[in-house]
């Protein structure tokens, strides 16, 4: 999957959603061995893409749609976002961030 950070304007809106953060990001979950995409290549400064932009694996599967059964759908969303927070290994490697 390319993702592209083409949209006018998103580094005013959001300066800390940046290709670097997020592919440090995708390596600190792929060590902690999260089900997430890999990161193949990054061009954080657009000198190859024009943007900046990641290219990663695509994860099987597909988005959700129309959930059926909304109790399980959050037990498993919950389930996934406790292991990202009880990550440390790591933590310090990432940017830092602005809070709101």
């Amino acid at each position: 999957m390319l993702r592209r950070w083409a949209r006018p304007g998103w580094e005013l809106e959001d300066p800390d959603f940046t290709a670097t953060r997020e592919a440090a990001v995708l390596g600190l979950l792929e060590r902690a061995g999260l089900p997430t995409p890999r990161l193949v290549a990054a061009d954080p400064r657009g000198a190859s893409c024009d943007v900046p932009a990641l290219l990663t694996t695509r994860l099987p599967g597909h988005p959700p749609g129309g959930v059926r059964d909304l109790d399980s759908f959050l037990t498993q969303l919950a389930q996934g976002l406790t292991r990202v927070h009880r990550l440390t290994v790591g933590a310090r490697e990432l940017p830092g961030f602005r809070t709101y």
